[in-house]
Formats: structure tokens, C-alpha cells, sequence
């Protein structure tokens, strides 16, 4: 994966990579399978929800 962004970078080829971990530190198979099926919900986060989520983040 380093090695494909590594690749991008030299090129200037725009790519998109993948990477999926969940809390336990597995890799998220099924999301990547998803992904690349055609089969991921395009969800948007609602505004209210992500002010809510980042008033836990702190200020540095």
C-alpha cells in the first residue's frame, strides 16, 4: 500500500487507496469488499452530528 502512494506520488497519478481498520485492529475485509463490489452506501454525515462528535476532539 506505501509502495502503490509512493508510486502516486512520483507519477502525480490521482488514486485513491483504501485502507480500512476497525477498532480491534483487524483489517475491515467486508468493507473493502464492498468497496470494491459497487456496494457501499454513500452516507453523509449529518452537520449537527459531526458538531456534536468534534466538541469531544481536543483544541491542540
Amino acid at each position: 500500500m506505501i509502495d502503490e502512494a509512493l508510486v502516486s506520488k512520483e507519477t502525480g497519478a490521482e488514486e485513491t487507496i483504501h485502507f480500512h481498520l476497525c477498532g480491534y485492529g483487524h483489517l475491515d475485509l467486508s468493507a473493502h469488499d464492498n468497496c470494491f463490489s459497487d456496494n457501499m452506501i454513500d452516507y453523509a454525515l449529518p452537520a449537527e452530528e459531526i458538531a456534536r462528535a468534534m466538541e469531544s476532539v481536543p483544541q491542540l
